[in-house]
């Protein structure tokens, strides 16, 4: 077993599980965004419409219609956050 030594400097911080290992090599993926001005227009239309008829009552669905075209259309390597 280790020993504690008094006034002895302290070991070296590990480095974090998430960083690359020294010498390997780094690979870059672009975000990539793929919606339609004209589509995103349409649901935030219908959305606000239905959020002002429903007196607020549609906007928390309103909310997550918004955030599933937006995670539908943003592809990271290929995929959809969706």
């Amino acid at each position: 077993m280790d020993e504690i030594i008094a006034g002895a400097p302290a070991p070296p911080p590990l480095p974090p599980s998430w960083l690359p290992a020294p010498g390997s090599v780094r690979t870059e993926h672009p975000f990539e965004f793929g919606g339609d001005a004209r589509e995103y227009f349409r649901i935030w239309i219908v959305n606000l419409a239905l959020s002002v008829v429903t007196l607020g009552i549609f906007s928390a669905w309103a909310k997550v219609r918004s955030e599933r075209y937006f995670y539908g259309n943003t592809r990271l390597d290929g995929d959809p956050f969706e």
